[in-house]
């Protein structure tokens, strides 16, 4: 293989690059150039390069890939790509018994603090002047006549459009009986072609514009808003008329049941099935799980009569972020998605509400683990919706949120030294919730852990959480906001969670005002209402708990 490579560079050093493959290349590295510009991590990484490595701006990069030639590239190719200098390493795998490590290494997380330090005065001052930011963002949302969502943001930043679809769905409702892992399936075929290219041609029209496009449940494109049409016009074709051939069928279907193979013999795997278990009732979607045997039952006629009944535009929201007028953007999606239409009624595909479950455990092997994670986990009847989720949130973000700060941190890391890492997480869906904590500890310190949660837990719940603690979590939920909106990626992402979902497009900033009103009381109300410190279903991984 090696020496293969070196003959393929060998003889294009003769001969030359195919000037259309340069030109590609080249097409490309200039809208990756510009693709760079669209969130603020990339935009400071983009000039700290440009500054601190090349000493020049990242337009004179740009204009610099503008003007390379054919001839320069070759000409650089035939300079410095030299074989005899060339180091190659090759990495065997071969069967060993030990490890590259010489030992378990141990770990002091019992050093108590013996002193509060407290905040600069810069820190205080911007505590005491907690708002919440008003939104420099304004997406306009239409509803196009198929159903479709279409929420444009324009944007001048560079001349680029990120597009982002979703079709909203739910595999354990829409996935046939006994063909679970149907929709995998699915979407690992939208890149073998459409019924007007095969999979080379496709790609190469996509190379004409320097695009790149995914399709399945979700789906996007990114393009130079010079040729945003075209692209969009690709997309639809790729997410609208997927060739489905039956030599592709057969490759994932066959990557499909083979990767599901060693799934489900993994030890995280068989946990994420246990907690579903015992946290839903029977019947219940989240229990659905694909296997090798129900996704080697899928045929190809199969997918297609799932694509025809899942992939419907009334279950659709399409976000774009860019240099396009909403006019501009409903028009061109319009004339490429237009002709997309649904069958009968837009189905429900939100999981239903649940009972309460009831707490248990269970033990998870994992040969070779020495230390047990653990997830401490419940169902909450608590929507997105309800005006209680926004203060639950908050209370999380005290529980968990920024490291030593946390209480939860605080507690069983820093005081006890009973866990390595601890994290807590609100989920809320349309008609129901979970709550979870998760932790890493020593197996000796599982349940000492889990009754120090329970009891942090239920301390909340009788007393108001300290002024200082709420300040510090109501400064990290703000601070939140315009960190998720940093990229045109971040943005279209949780454009399309909230309009999918039907709730409002400013979602998160309605969300942060209530978190900033929220009193030490009502926090912990909520905390009382909604949790159940002694419901939890506990969940280990590795050597049992003690």
């Amino acid at each position: 293989a090696v020496a293969d490579v070196k003959s393929v560079i060998e003889a294009y050093k003769k001969s030359g690059l195919p000037a259309d493959l340069v030109e590609v290349a080249k097409q490309r590295e200039v809208a990756q150039a510009e693709f760079e510009r669209n969130s603020i991590s990339g935009l400071a990484s983009t000039w700290s390069q440009a500054l601190a490595v090349e000493h020049r701006t990242p337009d004179e990069d740009l204009n610099g890939l503008k003007a390379v030639t054919l001839d320069d590239v070759n000409r650089v190719l035939r300079t410095y790509y030299d074989q005899t200098t060339a180091t190659v390493a090759i990495s065997t795998p071969k069967e060993a018994a030990g490890s590259a490590f010489g030992g378990r290494q141990g770990e002091d997380n019992t050093v108590i603090p013996t002193e509060h330090t407290g905040l600069p005065a810069f820190a205080k001052r911007v505590l005491a002047e907690l708002n919440v930011p008003e939104s420099q963002i304004h997406p306009t949302l239409q509803t196009l006549p198929n159903g479709i969502k279409l929420i444009v943001v324009p944007s001048t930043i560079t001349h680029t459009a990120v597009v982002r679809g979703e079709i909203l769905g739910s595999a354990g409702i829409q996935d046939p009986p006994g063909k679970e892992g149907i929709d995998g399936i699915v979407d690992g075929l939208f890149q073998y072609g459409t019924t007007s290219y095969d999979r080379i041609a496709y790609q190469t029209e996509l190379d004409k514009i320097a695009a790149n496009v995914s399709a399945g449940k979700s789906f996007g494109l990114d393009v130079l808003s010079s040729s945003f049409d075209r692209g969009i016009a690709l997309l639809a074709d790729d997410e609208l008329h997927p060739a489905f051939p039956q030599q592709a069928f057969d490759i994932v279907k066959r990557q499909t049941v083979g990767q599901l193979t060693g799934t489900v013999k993994s030890p995280d795997y068989k946990a994420q099935r246990a907690l579903a278990d015992a946290l839903y009732p029977a019947g219940d979607p989240s229990r659905r799980t694909a296997t090798p045997e129900s996704a080697g039952a899928v045929t190809l006629d199969d997918v297609k009569a799932y694509y025809a009944s899942t992939y419907r535009p009334d279950l659709t929201t399409i976000v774009v972020v860019g240099d396009v007028t909403p006019e501009h953007a409903r028009t061109a999606i319009e004339s490429s998605f237009g002709a997309w239409k649904a069958d009968g009624p837009t189905p429900n595909v939100f999981p239903p509400a649940v009972p309460a479950n009831k707490p248990t455990q269970a033990v998870i092997p994992a040969t070779g683990r020495i230390q047990a994670e653990v997830t401490l986990g419940e169902t909450i009847p608590l929507s997105y919706n309800d005006p209680d989720y926004p203060v639950l949130r908050l209370a999380n973000t005290a529980l968990s949120g920024g490291f030593y700060a946390s209480l939860l941190f605080h507690d069983l890391r820093e005081l006890h030294g009973y866990v390595y890492t601890v994290g807590s997480n609100v989920t809320g869906g349309r008609n129901r919730g979970t709550f979870t904590v998760d932790y890493g500890a020593d197996p000796q310190n599982v349940s000492r852990a889990a009754r120090l949660v329970v009891d942090d837990l239920t301390a909340l719940q009788k007393k108001p959480l300290p002024a200082d603690r709420l300040t510090r979590a109501k400064a990290l939920v703000l601070g939140e906001l315009p960190i998720r909106k940093e990229s045109y990626e971040g943005l279209a992402s949780q454009l399309i969670a909230y309009a999918s979902t039907g709730r409002a497009l400013d979602q998160d900033t309605r969300e942060a005002r209530a978190a900033l009103a929220a009193t030490p009381e009502r926090v912990r109300a909520v905390m009382a209402k909604w949790i159940r410190p002694n419901g939890f279903v506990r969940i280990v991984v590795g050597p049992a708990g003690k």
